[in-house]
């Protein structure tokens, strides 16, 4: 197994995990501005919008929700007496990869509303080329989209992961926020050898690691590598973001295939970020230290949806 590197779809920007519909940044106010990022793959393709795409037609937002404007604002989703054939040039999006789109824009500013109504609303919208089509031809579009507007969780672990509810195909973001871990108890902390003070500091850049689970449907479940070999495997480092936080991009059927039999449905997926259990317990340290915690006070568990 080789560490899955996406240069396609999200080396433009680390902090963006695909479904079908996401943000830059992940977390947001809707007084702030977001880049909306549309992934054309992971939606039904229902009405070929990723061939007219991969033939280079422009795409367009269209949305309603939580306002839409009228047909003579300067931000109304189509223009002319056959608006859904016509999208409104200030509309058209970013190409940011193949089948992988964005638009940039301050919701409470966009839609000329309160932040309360955002939250209360939602974001909703599809992505069209210039001609929707209709008026007797066949629609040219995606399917109806929702971008959920949350106000922020004031008390989130440590570890989370991005989108919440995800299926097996999808890009997710597993995050570690290192600097808001419980050390009790020397948790997620290196111990200074032979050192009777029982002196700790905090973790390199380099030295956290996740252990990684997979249950399928049947119950089973299967490991890349054991608690006690996790430090040892290359694949399950993760990388340093800044700011005390770490994170990997992985898509599950992808990253467990090497252990999940052909033809098995991963159900849920775990990972616990880990430090190595010699670095924090190195020999020669005084017995009085105690035993260090080397893994994170909670898992990250994540429920699968339906592909």
């Amino acid at each position: 197994m080789k560490k899955l590197l996406f240069t396609a779809a999200i080396s433009f920007i680390s902090s963006v995990a695909f479904g079908q519909v996401s943000t830059d940044p992940i977390e947001f106010t809707p007084d702030q501005e977001i880049k909306i990022i549309v992934d054309l793959n992971a939606t039904s393709n229902d009405w070929g919008i990723v061939e007219i795409a991969a033939g280079g037609e422009d795409m367009y937002i269209w949305t309603w929700s939580p306002f839409e404007w009228g047909a003579n604002d300067s931000l109304a989703n189509g223009l002319g007496s056959q608006a859904w054939k016509n999208s409104n040039p200030a509309l058209k999006m970013t190409k940011e990869g193949e089948g992988i789109y964005s638009y940039t824009m301050t919701p409470t500013e966009f839609y000329a509303v309160d932040a309360a109504t955002v939250y209360d609303k939602d974001i909703e919208l599809l992505v069209k080329p210039l001609d929707g089509g209709g008026f007797g031809d066949d629609d040219r579009k995606t399917e109806d989209l929702r971008l959920p507007v949350d106000p922020a969780i004031t008390v989130r672990d440590p570890g989370y992961a991005f989108p919440v509810n995800p299926s097996a195909d999808d890009v997710i973001q597993i995050n570690y926020d290192y600097a808001r871990e419980n050390f009790s108890d020397g948790r997620m902390l290196k111990l200074q050898p032979n050192d009777p003070s029982c002196t700790t500091e905090m973790l390199n850049e380099d030295e956290v690691w996740m252990f990684a689970e997979a249950t399928t449907t049947d119950s089973v479940k299967h490991v890349i590598s054991n608690f006690f070999t996790v430090t040892q495997n290359p694949d399950l480092l993760m990388d340093y973001a800044g700011d005390g936080t770490y994170v990997r991009y992985i898509v599950p059927s992808e990253f467990f295939a090497d252990v999940v039999p052909p033809g098995s449905e991963i159900m849920s997926i775990r990972f616990v970020p880990m430090t190595d259990y010699f670095l924090i317990n190195p020999a020669g340290t005084d017995p009085s230290c105690g035993i260090n915690e080397n893994r994170s006070a909670k898992d990250i568990v994540i429920d699968l949806s339906c592909p």
